[in-house]
């Protein structure tokens, strides 16, 4: 919205334009694809328990006395989070603004409060090579235990090429429960994602997209198309990458939304101490969530730390 006769506006009408502006560009300009790897769950506490990620067992013919899952000692929870967000507007430049830049500036505000949540679940996605999942390892680990001894593994260190590619999928599809099962995951382009930072965007294209695996080989490539492509410019690390099971009902992460988006004003000189003190109009969001893991065996990472 243009802000061509701000100066007109009295303070309790320039906090609703305000608030308008605000949310049609949040609503707008929020990302969409940490979605498609993310379970989004409503959180109606402080702390969120995710005691069905441990249970185990499996359906069996019933021949004597029912069989009750007991689950696994751990117990992993997810506690959430205030995040806030402040920014000013000049009262002088209200007044004066006849281009429509106070308009820009709420629309950039509200682009900083839309991307939040899919850098915070970047943030959690890089820390999975340290950060504990349900059972007590990292979530990307080479010895998340099995219930009748041993371990599997979602973990490597390799560099990007089509033979850590073939590792990672195999992985995926031989991924098994907790019990020994197999787990049943089916990749393929509509249901398996490709994560890698604007380092190694043009790698994975090359790898995943061309018809050979190099200049000098004419082999078809068997890994064309197979996965989907995502650049997440957030990732900081320039040889990490992920690929993620997405086809199922569950996600390899969760995002816990306790409270939506809220945005607070102080615009009126007689109250807003801001305003009086400052001659500035004060804005402030807020909101509760955060993000974590569900099963490991939905996701395959690298560090890249490999040679």
């Amino acid at each position: 919205m243009p802000f061509t006769t701000a100066g007109d506006l009295s303070p309790r009408l320039l906090e609703g334009v305000v608030r308008t502006e605000f949310f049609r560009a949040y609503n707008e300009l929020r990302e969409a694809d940490w979605q498609r790897f993310t379970t989004v769950v409503s959180s109606g506490a402080a702390e969120e328990y995710y005691d069905w990620l441990r249970l185990v067992g499996d359906v069996r013919e019933w021949i004597g006395d029912r069989v009750i899952n007991q689950g696994l000692s751990q117990r992993y929870s997810i506690r959430n989070k205030t995040w806030e967000f402040g920014f000013y507007l000049e009262r002088s430049a209200v007044e004066d603004d006849q281009s429509g830049q106070i308009g820009l500036a709420i629309t950039t505000a509200a682009q900083r409060a839309a991307e939040h949540q899919g850098r915070l679940v970047t943030e959690v996605l890089e820390a999975g090579f340290s950060d504990a999942c349900y059972d007590g390892e990292a979530f990307f680990s080479d010895s998340h235990p099995l219930d009748g001894g041993g371990t599997f593994s979602n973990y490597t260190d390799a560099l990007l090429d089509a033979d850590a590619l073939e590792d990672g999928l195999e992985a995926l599809m031989g991924a098994v429960r907790n019990d020994g099962a197999p787990w049943g995951n089916r990749v393929g382009a509509e249901s398996t994602l490709l994560i890698v930072p604007p380092a190694l965007y043009f790698d994975a294209l090359q790898l995943t997209q061309h018809p050979l695996y190099d200049a000098g080989t004419p082999a078809n490539n068997p890994l064309a198309g197979l996965f989907e492509v995502i650049l997440n410019p957030y990732l900081t690390s320039s040889t990490a990458w992920y690929l993620l099971v997405t086809g199922g009902t569950l996600k390899p992460l969760v995002f816990q939304q306790r409270t939506e988006l809220e945005l607070t004003a102080q615009t009126d000189p007689a109250t807003g101490d801001v305003v009086f003190r400052n001659d500035l109009y004060a804005f402030g969001t807020r909101q509760r969530y955060n993000a974590g893991y569900t099963f490991p065996q939905l996701a395959y990472g690298s560090d890249g730390s490999g040679s």
